[in-house]
């Protein structure tokens, strides 16, 4: 439950609610929904996300994403562009799609979601939506988890280095390091910094640069030898 549209509780801008009583679930969303697709394991082996999306958007992104990781060192450091891609693109896509704002499932009869039966039951609809109510009503403030330290200053140097010596996957001391709690239990936390922890400019800075240094920097010295090279040998040869 958060209401991003109506009470910016969210980074996102969008109310979006769900509730489960017995049997019912009722879902609502008003703003747009980021991603109505149902998800659920794949049988084959495959590493794939497999979803009810029957659009290329699902495959291409994921053949996107596989082959953008591919270039980085270790799949962690491409966590975080792998949900601004997620974010900014595929939900873009899938939020563009319309969707109902109610929706109303019998789990037992329909344990995946697929049949929407708002319209044919107004009293359930109604009953869970003032549940929902009830509960919106007497949540505490919700904290704006968007808001972090900075992660490219702050967070690098909290954290500590160990021993990764019984992993073969570690290659480098650099990335054998982990998270702690870090911040002293009396620091008063309204006075530790925090920026806004969504900001896509650091991300695609690092995207450019990996770019620059897989793919246009290679290129470029190829080029400028193929363009040198030459001179110098008719040089020789005069």
């Amino acid at each position: 439950m958060y209401y991003g549209l109506t009470k910016g509780e969210s980074l996102f801008p969008e109310d979006l609610v769900s509730i489960r009583v017995g049997k019912w679930k009722l879902i609502q969303s008003k703003g747009g929904m980021r991603d109505s697709n149902w998800y659920y394991e794949r049988q084959d082996g495959y590493d794939r996300m497999n979803s009810s999306d029957t659009s290329l958007a699902t495959f291409l992104s994921n053949a996107f994403l596989d082959t953008m990781e591919s270039f980085w060192e270790t799949e962690s450091r491409f966590d975080t562009i792998r949900d601004l891609a997620v974010h900014l693109g595929i939900h873009a896509w899938f939020r563009s799609n319309p969707c109902p704002e109610t929706m109303l499932f019998d789990l037992v009869a329909d344990p995946e979601e697929r049949h929407d039966i708002s319209s044919s039951n107004p009293k359930i609809v109604r009953k869970l939506e003032n549940r929902l109510k009830d509960i919106a009503a007497k949540r505490p403030p919700q904290a704006k988890y968007w808001m972090t330290v900075d992660r490219d200053v702050v967070w690098p140097s909290t954290l500590v280095h160990g021993d990764c010596n019984m992993n073969s996957h570690v290659k480098h001391d650099d990335h054998c390091v982990f998270a702690h709690p870090w911040i002293p239990d009396d620091v008063d936390l309204e006075t530790v910094e925090l920026v806004f922890g969504a900001s896509a400019v650091p991300f695609i800075k690092k995207i450019a640069l990996r770019i620059w240094d897989v793919f246009l920097k290679p290129v470029f010295f190829v080029l400028a030898v193929a363009w040198v090279l030459p001179g110098l040998v008719l040089r020789r040869m005069l």
